[in-house]
Protein backbone atom coordinates (compact mmCIF):
# COMPACT_ATOMS: atom_id res chain seq x y z
CA UNK A 1 0.00 0.00 0.00
CA UNK A 2 3.05 2.39 0.49
CA UNK A 3 3.18 3.13 -3.15
CA UNK A 4 -0.31 4.86 -3.04
CA UNK A 5 1.55 7.68 -0.78
CA UNK A 6 5.07 7.85 -2.84
CA UNK A 7 3.52 8.06 -6.45
CA UNK A 8 0.86 10.49 -6.17
CA UNK A 9 -0.28 13.39 -3.97
CA UNK A 10 -3.92 12.92 -5.84
CA UNK A 11 -6.77 11.61 -3.31
CA UNK A 12 -8.50 10.36 -5.93
CA UNK A 13 -6.13 7.76 -7.55
CA UNK A 14 -4.69 7.01 -4.07
CA UNK A 15 -8.70 5.97 -3.38
CA UNK A 16 -9.04 4.17 -6.98
CA UNK A 17 -5.85 2.34 -6.45
CA UNK A 18 -7.06 0.79 -2.38
CA UNK A 19 -10.40 -0.13 -4.43
CA UNK A 20 -8.62 -1.76 -7.23
CA UNK A 21 -5.75 -3.65 -4.49
CA UNK A 22 -9.38 -4.94 -2.69
CA UNK A 23 -10.92 -5.58 -5.68
CA UNK A 24 -14.36 -3.13 -4.80
CA UNK A 25 -14.34 -1.95 -8.54
CA UNK A 26 -17.85 -2.84 -9.66
CA UNK A 27 -17.66 -4.55 -13.34
CA UNK A 28 -20.50 -5.17 -16.02
CA UNK A 29 -20.53 -9.02 -14.18
CA UNK A 30 -21.38 -7.38 -10.99
CA UNK A 31 -23.44 -5.07 -12.13
CA UNK A 32 -25.24 -7.65 -14.58
CA UNK A 33 -25.95 -9.70 -11.11
CA UNK A 34 -27.09 -7.36 -8.98
CA UNK A 35 -29.28 -6.04 -12.18
CA UNK A 36 -28.06 -2.77 -12.75
CA UNK A 37 -26.81 -3.90 -16.03
CA UNK A 38 -28.50 -5.87 -19.02
CA UNK A 39 -25.37 -7.40 -19.71
CA UNK A 40 -22.54 -8.65 -18.29
CA UNK A 41 -20.11 -8.35 -21.26
CA UNK A 42 -16.79 -5.90 -21.65
CA UNK A 43 -18.12 -2.38 -22.48
CA UNK A 44 -15.16 -2.45 -24.75
CA UNK A 45 -14.73 -5.18 -26.76
CA UNK A 46 -18.70 -6.74 -26.02
CA UNK A 47 -16.82 -10.57 -26.40
CA UNK A 48 -16.00 -11.69 -23.22
CA UNK A 49 -17.49 -11.59 -19.70
CA UNK A 50 -16.22 -8.18 -18.08
CA UNK A 51 -14.44 -8.82 -14.67
CA UNK A 52 -11.12 -6.51 -13.42
CA UNK A 53 -8.89 -8.88 -14.78
CA UNK A 54 -10.47 -8.42 -18.28
CA UNK A 55 -11.40 -4.94 -17.64
CA UNK A 56 -7.68 -3.55 -16.82
CA UNK A 57 -5.68 -6.52 -17.94
CA UNK A 58 -7.01 -9.00 -21.02
CA UNK A 59 -9.59 -7.42 -22.98
CA UNK A 60 -8.11 -6.73 -26.92
CA UNK A 61 -8.66 -2.94 -26.36
CA UNK A 62 -7.05 -2.08 -23.31
CA UNK A 63 -4.06 -4.54 -24.40
CA UNK A 64 -3.61 -2.22 -27.07
CA UNK A 65 -4.00 1.09 -24.98
CA UNK A 66 -0.87 -0.21 -22.56
CA UNK A 67 1.06 -1.65 -25.56
CA UNK A 68 0.61 2.84 -27.26
CA UNK A 69 1.50 3.89 -23.25
CA UNK A 70 4.38 1.27 -23.73
CA UNK A 71 5.70 2.50 -26.35
CA UNK A 72 5.37 6.25 -25.66
CA UNK A 73 7.43 5.54 -22.39
CA UNK A 74 10.27 3.57 -23.89
CA UNK A 75 10.42 6.29 -26.87
CA UNK A 76 10.43 9.21 -24.33
CA UNK A 77 13.37 6.73 -22.24
CA UNK A 78 11.23 7.44 -18.99
CA UNK A 79 10.73 2.99 -19.27
CA UNK A 80 12.88 0.48 -20.99
CA UNK A 81 10.88 -2.33 -21.14
CA UNK A 82 6.80 -3.19 -21.16
CA UNK A 83 5.01 -3.63 -18.36
CA UNK A 84 4.08 -6.74 -16.97
CA UNK A 85 0.02 -7.96 -15.11
CA UNK A 86 1.95 -7.21 -11.68
CA UNK A 87 3.66 -3.86 -12.96
CA UNK A 88 0.13 -2.76 -13.95
CA UNK A 89 -2.06 -4.02 -11.25
CA UNK A 90 0.43 -3.52 -8.20
CA UNK A 91 3.19 -0.95 -9.19
CA UNK A 92 6.99 -0.83 -10.37
CA UNK A 93 8.76 -0.43 -7.34
CA UNK A 94 8.53 1.51 -4.46
CA UNK A 95 12.16 3.71 -4.75
CA UNK A 96 11.62 7.86 -5.60
CA UNK A 97 12.91 7.33 -9.21
CA UNK A 98 9.81 5.30 -10.15
CA UNK A 99 7.30 7.60 -8.72
CA UNK A 100 6.52 9.14 -12.12
CA UNK A 101 5.66 5.80 -13.84
CA UNK A 102 3.75 4.34 -10.84
CA UNK A 103 1.84 7.53 -11.31
CA UNK A 104 1.39 7.53 -14.73
CA UNK A 105 0.14 3.65 -14.32
CA UNK A 106 -2.09 4.47 -11.60
CA UNK A 107 -3.73 7.65 -13.93
CA UNK A 108 -4.18 5.28 -16.45
CA UNK A 109 -5.89 2.35 -14.74
CA UNK A 110 -8.14 5.39 -13.42
CA UNK A 111 -8.59 6.34 -17.04
CA UNK A 112 -9.77 3.33 -18.20
CA UNK A 113 -12.52 2.43 -15.65
CA UNK A 114 -13.98 6.24 -16.94
CA UNK A 115 -13.71 4.73 -20.09
CA UNK A 116 -15.63 2.32 -19.23
CA UNK A 117 -17.98 3.70 -17.09
CA UNK A 118 -18.75 6.22 -19.90
CA UNK A 119 -18.75 3.64 -22.31
CA UNK A 120 -16.12 4.26 -24.68
CA UNK A 121 -13.42 2.89 -25.44
CA UNK A 122 -9.64 4.30 -24.44
CA UNK A 123 -7.43 6.15 -26.72
CA UNK A 124 -3.92 6.91 -25.78
CA UNK A 125 -4.04 10.63 -26.61
CA UNK A 126 -6.92 11.16 -23.98
CA UNK A 127 -5.08 9.57 -21.52
CA UNK A 128 -1.87 11.87 -22.37
CA UNK A 129 -4.60 14.83 -21.62
CA UNK A 130 -5.29 13.24 -18.80
CA UNK A 131 -1.97 13.15 -17.89
CA UNK A 132 -1.33 16.67 -18.34
CA UNK A 133 -4.72 17.93 -16.11
CA UNK A 134 -3.28 15.43 -13.32
CA UNK A 135 0.63 17.35 -13.51
CA UNK A 136 -1.44 20.88 -13.52
CA UNK A 137 -3.33 19.30 -10.03
CA UNK A 138 0.15 18.10 -8.32
CA UNK A 139 1.76 21.37 -9.65
CA UNK A 140 -1.03 23.20 -7.51
CA UNK A 141 -0.69 20.99 -4.78
CA UNK A 142 2.70 21.04 -4.44
CA UNK A 143 3.12 25.30 -4.46
CA UNK A 144 0.44 25.06 -2.04
CA UNK A 145 3.30 22.46 0.00
CA UNK A 146 6.03 24.35 -0.62
CA UNK A 147 7.75 21.79 -2.84
CA UNK A 148 7.57 22.47 -6.29
CA UNK A 149 11.34 21.30 -6.84
CA UNK A 150 9.88 17.85 -5.93
CA UNK A 151 7.32 18.31 -8.61
CA UNK A 152 9.51 19.11 -11.13
CA UNK A 153 11.83 16.17 -10.71
CA UNK A 154 9.36 14.31 -10.53
CA UNK A 155 7.82 14.96 -13.76
CA UNK A 156 10.78 16.74 -15.72
CA UNK A 157 11.42 13.96 -18.02
CA UNK A 158 8.06 14.10 -19.66
CA UNK A 159 7.38 17.81 -19.18
CA UNK A 160 10.14 18.88 -21.71
CA UNK A 161 8.81 17.30 -24.49
CA UNK A 162 4.48 18.04 -23.63
CA UNK A 163 5.03 21.74 -24.68
CA UNK A 164 6.94 21.20 -27.55
CA UNK A 165 3.76 19.53 -29.50
CA UNK A 166 5.04 16.33 -29.71
CA UNK A 167 4.12 14.77 -26.40
CA UNK A 168 1.95 11.95 -28.16
CA UNK A 169 4.47 10.61 -30.50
Amino acid sequence: FSFIYKSSIDNSLRNFQYKFLHRIISTNKFLFKIWIKSSPMCNFCNIHIQTITHLFLKCVIVISFWKDLNEWLIVKQIRKKYFTHFDICFGVGLSKDISLINTILLRAKKYIFSCNYWNKAPSFPTCVIDLIHLEKIEKYIAQKRNSISLHKKKWNPILTTWWKGIWWI
